[in-house]
């Protein structure tokens, strides 16, 4: 029960973290303007130019944009269920039972009255 309590606040850390990051990523849009850089093997390279990824290759950029959208789109909705799933198992866990629990006994007696074939 405690550790549930721990992977649940861990949980939200990260989706408030994802969400930020993701977000930042893809909406967080600097005026500029692709540009070339010389490396330090001396090979020229094509710069994005804007936003987060400003400074990233405008080959690397866009898959990074990618992998922003695909955390809002995909990741942060199913961590977002597995923390709404975790919050009913403990409102369940803490509600009274409102049936008796099915014992071993019962168990073995209900399976001995069925016919063997």
């Amino acid at each position: 029960m405690a550790n549930e309590k721990i992977v649940a606040k861990l949980l939200l850390l990260a989706l408030i973290c994802a969400v930020l990051s993701a977000a930042g990523g893809l909406f967080w849009q600097e005026p500029g303007e692709p540009f070339d850089f010389t490396s330090v093997r001396g090979d020229t390279v094509r710069m994005f130019g804007r936003g987060l990824y400003r400074l990233d290759t405008a080959f690397k950029a866009p898959i990074n944009r990618g992998t922003d959208a695909a955390i809002l789109a995909l990741a942060v909705p199913a961590a977002a269920l597995v923390l709404v799933g975790l919050g009913k198992a403990d409102r369940k866990a803490a509600a009274p039972a409102s049936r008796p629990a099915l014992t071993r006994q019962a168990s073995r007696r209900s399976s001995s009255t069925t016919p063997r074939t």
